[in-house]
C-alpha cells in the first residue's frame, strides 16, 4: 500500500508542474481581457455586448485560474482519504 501512495503522491508531483505551467497561461489571458476591457467604451443599447462580454469571459478564466491551483490539493486530499480507507498509511 505505501508504494502504491508514493506513485500516487509522484504523479500528482508531476500533474501539479504541468498544471502551474497552465494556470500561467489562464492568468496571462485574465490580465489581457482585463486590459482590453478597461480600454473599450461601454457597451451601447442595440449595438452587440463586446466589452460585458469581454469582462464575462475574464472572470471565467479567473475562476479557471484559481480552479487549476486547486487541483493538485484537492487531489492529494483524496488520494491520502482513499489510502486511509483502504488501510494504508497517510505518508
Amino acid at each position: 500500500m505505501r508504494e502504491s501512495h508514493e506513485q500516487t503522491s509522484a504523479i500528482i508531483d508531476r500533474l501539479e508542474a504541468m498544471l502551474i505551467e497552465q494556470c500561467s497561461l489562464a492568468w496571462k489571458v485574465h490580465n489581457v481581457l482585463a486590459f482590453m476591457a478597461e480600454a473599450l467604451p461601454d457597451d451601447q443599447m442595440g449595438a452587440l455586448p463586446v466589452k460585458s462580454t469581454i469582462l464575462e469571459l475574464r472572470d471565467d478564466v479567473h475562476k479557471l485560474g484559481e480552479a487549476l491551483l486547486d487541483l493538485p490539493s484537492s487531489a492529494r486530499i483524496e488520494a491520502r482519504a482513499s489510502c486511509e480507507r483502504a488501510g494504508g498509511d497517510d505518508e
